[in-house]
């Protein structure tokens, strides 16, 4: 503690002393406490009426016991903002004590109350990100299935298993375009005549003898008999077209196709939760299918918050900034394959806040904000949820940039409410890194993890906070390039990243370091 703000002792006179004022009423009946060995003292704060220079100083007595933390007081001072405890003496006992205790006591400016000090950087509520992760995975469950045809399931996944139905190849078939044949009639270089055609589609149920060749095409059925394709270019054909010589031999086996060597009967195709992509949902296709069980996707409302805010197009007035979040997170959300997704504004007004959030928990699966989660005067989310009954599941992550990270559920018709700080780069980090993977798990997938590629630093990082950090930045061969102002409210550097890095607490890298980056 600086010395100018230690607190002062007050040598009290003795007992037998007298103040230059009146006596306070009913003092006298005090006893006097008892002497003891001459004390060195700090400067006594000056006071009136003055000690007598003739009598000794009075030691000061011993400091009351300490109240329970929860009741002391603290005053700050003015310049640098520092809390400390006030000064408690003992109740004196003589006239002269209890008068200048007063004395004291109205020269030192009012106590200010205060919560216990608390540092948001280092508090035992602010959770790791895994803990903060797994809390919100816990309580997420996949969503109801639902029936919808092929050509609208891509993105979606799959409430079941599936098995094949249908096998594939269905039948043997060539493989080029060429000739059936006997493989061992193509050792020797007798010409074989042509005896018939096949092309692809239905069978013409043709059959090979021995010593001559089938004209056929890719995808066409073999003839019964015949072991094996040689290409046509393997081949001379006579001016004729009647007969073909065989300049290559071929194996039994090779340039065929046989029934059930790519699917077989009975074979698994789909497990739950594999996501329909384009080749899946053509795999789907050729067993014959037109629809599939998926699990529903969420309804998502996208809510920002700030009087500060406004729409494109509207002039901008002082203070003012246009909407970023909106378009950000509903184009994230998009991304997965959701559709059913809303966008809505609310201004700085607590009422309007619980009004609309008591509205859309009711008719969404999701809830997702950008902005109005922290402590100050105009932040509204945690105040309305309060009201609405709806306690927090988290708020606060050791995660740089959104720390103000707040989660909560509602108990009846279930909808995921999310928190997300205001500024842009906060948005973007927090959506992926805790959003995301609560959306893919309602859809009914199980990988919930961002892609990840290795890469080469091209330049030094360093992370001095307390925190992860993730940094942003472009991937390009295979090299990391940090990019732009790596600060929440940095936009254009977001714009410009494909990656990024998370860099751990006090971590340093070194140019040339291999890291894993995530690909969003």
């Amino acid at each position: 503690m600086p010395s100018s703000l230690a607190p002062h002792f007050i040598p009290f006179p003795p007992a037998d002393s007298k103040p230059n004022s009146k006596s306070l009423p009913n003092a006298s009946t005090h006893s006097s406490p008892p002497t003891s060995s001459k004390v060195t003292h700090k400067k006594a704060i000056p006071c009136s009426p003055p000690v007598k220079p003739s009598a000794p100083p009075w030691p000061p007595p011993k400091p009351m016991e300490p109240e329970p933390a929860a009741n002391h007081l603290r005053w700050t001072t003015s310049s640098t903002g520092a809390v400390f405890p006030v000064p408690q003496l003992r109740i004196p006992s003589t006239p002269s004590q209890i008068y200048l205790l007063c004395k004291i006591r109205s020269s030192i400016p009012p106590p200010k109350f205060r919560q216990p000090f608390r540092d948001d950087r280092t508090s035992p509520a602010m959770l790791e990100i895994e803990t903060a992760l797994a809390r919100i995975l816990d309580s997420v469950s996949p969503l109801d299935p639902i029936r919808v045809p092929l050509t609208s399931a891509l993105h979606h996944f799959a409430a079941r298993a599936l098995h094949a139905t249908v096998a594939l190849p269905g039948f043997d078939n060539s493989a080029m375009d060429g000739y059936a044949v006997f493989a061992a009639d193509t050792t020797t270089t007798s010409p074989l005549p042509i005896i018939a055609e096949q092309p692809a589609g239905t069978s013409k149920n043709l059959t090979l003898n021995s010593g001559t060749a089938i004209r056929i095409f890719t995808g066409a059925p073999m003839p019964e008999g015949a072991d094996a394709v040689i290409m046509q270019e393997d081949v001379d054909l006579s001016p004729d077209k009647t007969h073909i010589q065989c300049r290559e031999p071929v194996v039994s086996g090779e340039n065929l196709r046989r029934t059930g060597t790519d699917i077989c009967l009975g074979q698994q195709l789909l497990k739950p939760g594999d996501a329909l992509t384009p080749t899946r949902l053509a795999l789907l296709a050729s067993q014959g299918l037109n629809e599939i069980s998926v699990i529903r996707p969420p309804r998502v409302a996208i809510i920002t918050t700030g009087d500060e805010l406004i729409p494109a197009g509207q002039p901008l007035l002082p203070g003012q900034l246009y909407n970023s979040n909106g378009i950000l997170l509903q184009s994230l959300v998009a991304q997965l394959g959701i559709s059913a997704i809303s966008t809505h504004h609310l201004p700085d007004d607590l009422d309007q806040t619980i009004s609309a959030l008591r509205e859309l928990t009711g008719t969404h699966d999701f809830l997702i904000l950008s902005g109005g989660v922290s402590v100050g005067d105009h932040d509204h989310i945690k105040p309305a949820l309060q009201s609405l009954g709806i306690l927090p599941n988290l708020w606060r992550v050791k995660i740089k940039p959104g720390k103000p990270l707040l989660h909560a559920r509602t108990e009846t018709n279930p909808c995921q409410i999310f928190g997300l700080p205001g500024n842009p780069v906060s948005s973007y980090v927090t959506y992926q890194i805790f959003v995301r993977p609560a959306l893919l798990k309602s859809m009914g997938s199980f990988q919930f993890e961002l892609p990840t590629v290795p890469a080469t630093l091209n330049q030094a990082v360093d992370n001095p906070g307390d925190r992860p950090h993730y940094l942003r930045g472009t991937l390009q061969q295979n090299t990391f390039i940090p990019t732009g102002v790596q600060q929440s409210h940095a936009l254009f550097g977001l714009s410009q990243a494909n990656a990024m890095l998370r860099l751990e607490a006090n971590q340093s890298l070194a140019a040339g370091t291999n890291v894993i980056l995530l690909v969003p």
